[in-house]
């Protein structure tokens, strides 16, 4: 909402929650700003330089992304799978990584910025790592 008052044209990128999207755009434009809802998953490349082609034909060339996609699903070590931890890295890893590639390929000559996002499981590792194996029984002499 910042940027947008500061006078951004915003794409809102969105995966599955459209209602919310669009209730983004929605405050934007009667703010007087200029929004559109996307959607596109950023665990997957094609849907990655589709959300750029569509936002640039709607807004114009990009100078500012904003990196703020991630999950985080705290599983003790024997319930993590493939699945669960390519869904997590693929997304928080891998799509802030694409999806910064993509940017800088679009920015003009002037350059860009790029805003990464983290949330507060970024800080509270020492309190609760995302993998875990049960404790030790103690050994015995």
């Amino acid at each position: 909402m910042h940027l947008a008052a500061e006078g951004a044209a915003v794409v809102v990128n969105y995966s599955s929650s459209k209602k919310e999207a669009d209730a983004v755009v929605a405050q934007i434009a009667a703010q007087g700003g200029k929004a559109v809802a996307v959607q596109a998953s950023l665990a997957k490349e094609a849907d990655i330089r589709r959300l750029f082609a569509e936002a640039e034909s709607a807004m114009g060339p990009a100078d500012i992304l904003v990196n703020n996609a991630g999950v985080y699903e705290f599983r003790p070590l024997e319930e993590v799978s493939a699945e669960h931890f390519h869904k997590m890295f693929d997304l928080n890893v891998l799509g802030l990584i694409l999806a910064t590639q993509e940017a800088a390929r679009r920015f003009g000559p002037a350059g860009g910025c790029i805003i990464n996002v983290s949330s507060v499981a970024a800080t509270s590792a020492r309190r609760r790592p995302p993998y875990t194996a049960p404790p030790r029984p103690p050994s015995t002499p």
